[in-house]
């Protein structure tokens, strides 16, 4: 009695080994089954995965992380089902300057398992800042100056000075979120050199342009 009980134990473990070994082995080949690639343009991030599966009630889960660590969900999307790929495309606005992407997977009632986590950062983080003036020169025929700027739907002040550092106009402008391109009517103002600088710019930059 005691030695089948002893061999009664051992089954136990050799099949509590195997279900680990089928639930690695399974883990693993979700993760291997996906095409997931992270890349930026301008100030946004693209996120694309394919992705097939022989698993019912799949679900994934697009995550982010500005540290590497502390992930949160930004898309949920559900598995279209047993041997069907799928493809899916997310578009990450104006996210933090680095950023860490990863796809979770997870079958009802099981536990999840990831891809890599693949980082990324937006070239226009340095950029966002700034303000692109053209032309410059001003044009006497049309007197007017454009800027492009980055903005995050706030508004923006600007201040304009003449060459003697007085200042002889301020502005108050509405934005939208992200790009913009801000008209200014200049046409009244003599030849000569101007800066304008943006009043909340944290660098304190000033831009210099001149009208003809």
């Amino acid at each position: 009695m005691k030695r089948f009980y002893h061999y009664y134990l051992i089954s136990l473990a050799l099949c509590g080994l195997h279900s680990l070994a089928f639930a690695q082995t399974d883990a693993s080949s979700l993760a291997a089954n996906v095409d997931f690639k992270v890349r930026h343009e301008a100030c946004d991030v693209w996120i694309n995965f394919e992705a097939s599966t022989e698993k019912e009630k799949l679900r994934y889960g697009l995550e982010w992380s500005t540290d590497g660590e502390k992930f949160e969900t930004l898309r949920a999307v559900k598995s279209y089902g047993k041997n069907v790929t799928q493809v899916f495309s997310y578009r990450h606005r104006k996210p933090a300057d680095r950023n860490y992407y990863r796809l979770k997977m997870q079958v009802e009632k099981e536990a999840a398992t990831y891809t890599k986590v693949v980082e990324a950062a937006p070239s226009c983080q340095d950029e966002r800042g700034d303000l692109y003036l053209f032309p410059n020169p001003v044009k006497p025929a049309e007197g007017m100056l454009y800027i492009r700027l980055f903005r995050n739907g706030e508004g923006v002040k600007l201040k304009l000075r003449d060459a003697s550092s007085d200042l002889i106009r301020h502005f108050s402008l509405p934005t939208d979120m992200g790009w913009n391109v801000l008209r200014l009517d200049l046409s009244d103002l003599p030849p000569g050199i101007y800066f304008l600088n943006d009043v909340e710019q944290v660098n304190g930059r000033i831009y210099k342009f001149k009208i003809q």
